[in-house]
């Protein structure tokens, strides 16, 4: 085998073999991962459409991987109709974990409407004065 070819071969397969590491690292790590995550948070609750208080359970907890040596954990917590997704991102290489990103997103709180919901109900106030102007259909 000519050398050019030989490094050409050598250039494709360390990347290719560095990328099927990674994955490997993360779908090993997928479990310990979403354990970690709720040793951490497992105190934590939400409240259901009835009021009663739900405790995060270890089944709520979901783990995907989002890339090479990197593993996102998540779960939802409700509040009522609304409630709030929680998502921490890993870096995992064997038995090490580093927390990359943490987030919470809430999920249609009324204090975080914007302005948007207030023009939605300004155009709805006004078709509901045009529909009570109308004269009654017999």
């Amino acid at each position: 085998m000519p050398p050019l070819a030989k490094n050409v071969l050598l250039a494709l397969c360390f990347p290719t073999g560095l990328l099927a590491a990674g994955y490997l690292n993360a779908w090993a790590a997928l479990d310990a991962c979403a354990e970690q995550v709720y040793r951490q948070d497992s105190g934590r609750s939400g409240v259901d459409m009835r009021g009663r208080k739900r405790p995060l359970q270890r089944a709520d907890i979901t783990a995907r991987i989002r890339g090479p040596f990197q593993v996102e954990a998540s779960y939802m917590l409700p509040a009522d109709l609304h409630g709030s997704v929680h998502t921490r991102t890993y870096f995992v290489l064997g038995g090490y974990r580093h927390l990359l990103d943490s987030q919470e997103i809430h999920l249609v709180r009324a204090g975080s409407l914007s302005g948007s919901w207030i023009a939605t109900t300004d155009v709805g106030a006004s078709i509901a004065a045009s529909v009570a102007a109308r004269p009654e259909r017999g």
